[in-house]
C-alpha cells in the first residue's frame, strides 16, 4: 500500500501539460464501483496552496449496473481527496477512483478503519491539527 501511495503522489505532481502523465489540472470525475442499490454520499476537500474547502457533492445510489460515475469540480488543486461515506446502510463492497482526463490517479476498496469513510486523497493538503 505504501508504494501504491507513493505513485500516486507522485503521478499527481506532474503537470498536464508534460510527459502525459494525469494529474490534478485534468477534468477530474469519479468512479463508483459496487453493489447495485446501495447509496454513498460523496464529499470533497481540496487544498489550492492558500486555502482549504470542504463541500458535500451528492448522494447517489448504485444502478443495475454497478458502476455511477460524474464529474468533479476542476480547479487548481496542490491537493485533493475524495470521500464516499455509507447513506442509509452498511456497504460491504466498493470502490472508489478519482480521475483526470479518464486516467485513475487514485482509487481504493478499503474503508478508513477510524471513520468507516472510503477516501482517496492525491497531492499535498496540510495537516491543519499539528
Amino acid at each position: 500500500m505504501l508504494i501504491f501511495s507513493a505513485g500516486i503522489l507522485f503521478a499527481s505532481c506532474g503537470s498536464s501539460s508534460g510527459g502525459g502523465e494525469a494529474s490534478l489540472d485534468g477534468d477530474l470525475t469519479y468512479e463508483v464501483v459496487g453493489t447495485p442499490g446501495e447509496s454513498v454520499q460523496l464529499s470533497q476537500s481540496n487544498y489550492d496552496g492558500n486555502t482549504f474547502n470542504f463541500e458535500t457533492l451528492e448522494a447517489i445510489q448504485i444502478p443495475q449496473s454497478g458502476n455511477a460515475s460524474g464529474d468533479l469540480p476542476d480547479g487548481d488543486y496542490e491537493g485533493y481527496q475524495l470521500q464516499a461515506s455509507p447513506f442509509g446502510g452498511d456497504i460491504q463492497n466498493l470502490t472508489l477512483r478519482l480521475l483526470s482526463d479518464g486516467e485513475v490517479l487514485g482509487e481504493t476498496s478499503e474503508p478508513d478503519p477510524n471513520s468507516g469513510v472510503w477516501i482517496v486523497e492525491v497531492g499535498n493538503i496540510p495537516d491543519f491539527n499539528q
